[in-house]
């Protein structure tokens, strides 16, 4: 199964400061380091579950969302404060499904 990118799903996978690792871009194929405008360049481009998994990985930020589970959380941006995760609950949802 493949995964799409979108902006939401780049920033969910921010360290702390921010930015990115380097095994991070390299996971998802892109070179390091980065060029301007790669985020612009990497939104609607498939890679598969692994990839964008072994992305969150690297990441030291403590939200990671398990791609199967992305349909429990719901993205807004916010010019204040950036990206923020607005969770719901669902019949199959457990809260132990963020790390």
């Amino acid at each position: 199964m493949a995964v799409v990118l979108t902006k939401a799903l780049i920033e969910a996978g921010r360290t702390g400061n921010s930015g990115y690792r380097k095994k991070q871009l390299l996971a998802l194929g892109v070179s390091n380091p980065p060029k301007s405008g790669w985020i612009e360049r990497l939104i609607g481009t498939e890679v598969s579950d692994e990839q964008y998994e072994r992305f969150l990985g690297h990441s030291t930020s403590k939200l990671h969302i398990p791609v199967e589970n992305e349909h429990l959380f719901r993205f807004k941006m916010n010019a204040d404060s950036g990206l923020r995760v607005h969770r719901f609950r669902t019949p199959q949802c457990t809260y132990s499904d963020v790390r």
